[in-house]
């Protein structure tokens, strides 16, 4: 999905690995990996997070 790419792009420039970023976002590793496999959508709270940690705008975050 673009929004999963998106994320895992950003990651990438910023050198972090799930298990960072999961630190970052406050939520478990294995819920990155969930999110980042589509298995899941991130709360707003997290998306929201995801937005202001990695740079990217809220609405490709939230798929809209």
């Amino acid at each position: 999905k673009p929004v999963q790419r998106r994320i895992l792009y950003a990651m990438y420039e910023m050198g972090l690995t799930q298990s960072n970023l999961a630190k970052m976002l406050n939520i478990s590793a294995s819920r990155v990996s969930e999110i980042l496999a589509g298995k899941c959508e991130p709360t707003l709270k997290v998306a929201r997070a995801i937005s202001m940690t990695l740079n990217i705008d809220a609405n490709i975050v939230l798929g809209v």
